[in-house]
């Protein structure tokens, strides 16, 4: 039928209800005249017409039976339902056949597990390697953090005029033959220790200090013992940059680098030396280093447990031999395990090598190598060996096989070389505590694989006893008049099935509420769509022919079957569409929301995909509105929003600012927003806000200013259609046209300078 038809056959219907039977059947036979086919649709209708349809409406629900029969006549299975059964009957027809299918499932079922395992594994792993990674990041740049800042300090004490006048002094005395008593006595070294002592009050006074001539001379310290000390050619030669110009960081060392009296020292130090200069006539000539020699087990270790993980994380420094540059926090354990003398004072730092114990000591599991004989752990082997790397990338890595560290913990590590300072950096942590949160999800995977193999079995096993009893089970379901026949469509609320007339033979579209989503509000709203709908006639907008409940109470409607499809799917396949094909669309869009709104009737969720493209009377691109499951009457005392609670109704990158604001608020131009999205995406093949769904887009939505069609898109379009679609997203509601009725005379301009062009 044609949608005059159907609105001939409404109008027939609602005159003849009102009649008694004989009239009725008089006042058909005269209106219908020789047309049997209008006579017998709008009889059918009053046959079947209850009080709970969309067209009266009283407190007693009846309802259409909906019946469970055999196979009608004619009716077979689906393809896919016959395909299905004709593989269950061959795989499952034989014993030998089933124990096979059985087993393939198992083994599917069993690689699964396996791949789900090693992906959980392996997630992990990349988490674990993350986190280490991080650690090691934030520890390696604390401490290059703090080395750069005492070289500042040593620096800015080196750069003190008084500093570099007592420098000169007693480089002059040294010169002229002086022996260390003559450095001792000398009035500068006073000056240059009062200078000393209020360097220590600003950055904290080192445990060595030692102020050295480019021969190696130690000419001023803070002890007199060190005074006139030669330090040996291996240090000299060390401290080379010093005297081009730089400041050194030189990492705790076995040996004491600037003391006399090497069997008193009790601490591993680190020194920061920074050349001194004369200013003399101009000339800038480096004339000695000072040197600062700090406790690497203060600072220098600590700065190394800015981060850790867990329980056994640990972040150390060691030189290219694997030597501990820093204080480990397991002393009392390597004290306990034999690593360390059992003398409490005894101390990690530059006594522990990183090597492999050969077993956990903690257990007593010891290598009956000597200490020196053992391999280096597999972190510190990578480590040294990177240092001769040139590149920084091969500098660093992380090693998630588990491996012993220098206390024979298994571990995982992630690691880098500092070719500045010529020693490495590791993170590490237990293996034991990295992945323990992993343990029980694996567990309850295992589980869940077994419930589902054992689900699997069942399956197979009724499968097989429906085979086996060779039941050709066929559901047929009948709404009435209407025969149910397949699924075409489904929604949050409902499913749409194809169905047809029992008399007429008419394919409709039946939409039934999902069972699952049946309350108060849900068949409220469901009713609610079919009556609003019920109330319009434009041949753009899909017509409702019946309305009734199931017997369980679920609601229905019945409607027009279209073939065809929505304009997202046009868009999705096409792209942007010429700006003439768009005016055609969009001049049906319009004429249908006219309709609506002069029936006070705001749709609310205008949008692509509730937009069909069929082929109506021959005519092609004939649009359809759809969905007025959201729909609301503008002016209509108690009626109430039925959609969630605090929710906004509409999809949001076409919903209104405004409703965003106020989801109650019904207004008609709101309607006209979500026209000019769906214009502003037929034209660009995108929607006009580019944000994510969530937050931002609702941001963009309220913020921001749309931009016209023509700037994101090559395609031509006219300038008075490009105007249209931007007051259309107008942000303002009083920005926007007026009415439909307003925008259906704008297209109908722009429709005719298509046609015409002028000129």
């Amino acid at each position: 039928m044609t949608p005059d038809q159907h609105a001939h056959v409404k109008e027939l219907f609602l005159k003849a209800r009102e009649l008694g039977t004989e009239r009725r059947e008089e006042f058909l036979r005269q209106q219908c005249g020789e047309d049997t086919d209008l006579f017998h649709e709008v009889t059918s209708l009053i046959k079947h017409d209850s009080a709970d349809t969309i067209l009266t409406r009283t407190d007693k629900p009846p309802f259409y039976p909906l019946q469970q029969v055999g196979r009608p006549p004619g009716r077979v299975l689906s393809r896919i339902e016959s395909a299905a059964y004709r593989i269950l009957r061959i795989v499952l027809g034989k014993r030998s056949s089933r124990w096979v299918a059985i087993a393939v499932a198992l083994l599917l079922l069993a690689a699964l597990a396996m791949w789900t395992h090693r992906g959980m594994k392996q997630s992990s792993q990349s988490i674990a390697a993350s986190e280490l990674q991080t650690i090691l990041s934030a520890d390696v740049t604390a401490l290059e953090l703090w080395i750069e800042e005492k070289k500042k300090d040593v620096r800015l004490w080196s750069s003190q005029p008084e500093i570099k006048q007592a420098v000169v002094e007693l480089v002059e005395i040294a010169g002229a033959g002086g022996d260390a008593n003559s450095l001792r006595s000398a009035p500068a070294l006073e000056n240059l220790r009062s200078e000393l002592e209020q360097f220590d009050r600003i950055v904290g006074r080192p445990e060595r200090d030692a102020l050295i001539s480019r021969d190696g001379l130690v000419l001023g310290a803070g002890e007199d013992e060190m005074v006139g000390f030669q330090l040996p050619a291996e240090i000299i030669a060390a401290l080379v940059p010093v005297f081009q110009g730089q400041t050194l960081f030189l990492k705790p060392r076995p040996d004491p680098a600037f003391d006399s009296h090497a069997d008193d020292l009790k601490q591993a130090l680190l020194y920061v030396v920074a050349p001194i200069t004369r200013d003399d006539s101009g000339r800038n000539e480096i004339v000695a280093a000072g040197a600062f020699g700090f406790p690497a087990e203060d600072e220098f270790s600590k700065i190394l447990s800015v981060a850790r993980q867990g329980q056994s994380g640990e972040t150390y420094a060691f030189n290219h031999t694997g030597l501990l540059l820093n204080e480990s926090r397991f002393d009392e354990q390597l004290r306990a395990s034999g690593l360390l003398p059992q003398d409490p004072t005894s101390r990690s730092i530059l006594r522990i090598e990183i090597r492999d114990p050969g077993g956990d000591r903690s257990k007593w599991k010891a290598s009956s190598l000597e200490a020196a004989e053992r391999p280096l752990t597999a972190l510190a082997a990578k480590a040294i060996a990177a240092g001769r790397k040139a590149s920084e990338r091969e500098q660093q890595g992380v090693i998630l096989q588990p491996y012993r560290n220098y206390r024979g913990a298994e571990v995982i590590g992630a690691w880098k070389w500092l070719p500045k300072y010529a020693m490495g950096v590791a993170s590490e942590v237990e293996v034991q505590e990295q992945f323990a949160p992993l343990r029980y999800p694996l567990i309850a995977e295992w589980i869940r694989f077994g419930m589902l193999a054992g689900c699997v079995v069942l399956l197979l096993a009724a499968a097989s006893w429906i085979v086996l009893l060779g039941r050709d089970v066929v559901e047929a379901r009948r709404l009435g008049q209407y025969t149910l026949q397949e699924v075409i469509g489904k929604g949050g609320m409902g499913v749409v099935y194809r169905a047809q007339h029992a008399l007429l033979q008419r394919p409709t579209a039946i939409k039934l509420l999902r069972p699952e989503a049946i309350n108060d509000a849900s068949m409220a709203r469901f009713e609610r769509e079919a009556q609003l709908a019920s109330e319009l006639t434009h041949p753009n907008t899909v017509d409702i022919f019946d309305f009734g409940r199931t017997p369980q109470g679920s609601f229905y409607c019945v409607m027009e079957y279209l073939q065809g499809r929505t304009l997202e799917d046009l868009v999705s396949t096409e792209g942007p569409l010429p700006a003439n094909r768009v005016v055609n669309f969009l001049s049906q869009i319009a004429g249908s929301l006219q309709e609506a709104h002069q029936h006070g009737i705001v749709h609310r969720d205008i949008k692509p995909s509730n937009i069909m493209l069929c082929q109506q009377g021959g005519i092609p691109d004939f649009v359809k509105v759809l969905d007025f499951g959201l729909a609301r009457p503008v002016h209509r005392s108690g009626d109430h929003d039925l959609t969630r609670p605090g929710l906004i109704a509409g999809t949001p990158p076409y919903v209104a600012p405004e409703r965003i604001t106020d989801p109650s608020i019904i207004d008609p131009r709101s309607d006209l927003y979500s026209f000019g999205a769906v214009g502003f995406y037929l034209l660009t093949g995108r929607n006009a806000f580019q944000a994510e769904k969530g937050e931002g887009l609702i941001q963009q939505i309220m913020t921001a200013s749309p931009p016209a069609p023509s700037d994101v898109t090559s395609h031509e379009i006219p300038a008075e259609l490009d105007r249209l679609v931007v007051r259309c997203l107008a942000r303002d509601v009083e920005d926007r046209p007026a009415s439909a009725h307003e925008v259906l005379i704008t297209i109908a301009k722009i429709n005719a300078d298509l046609v015409h062009p002028a000129g």
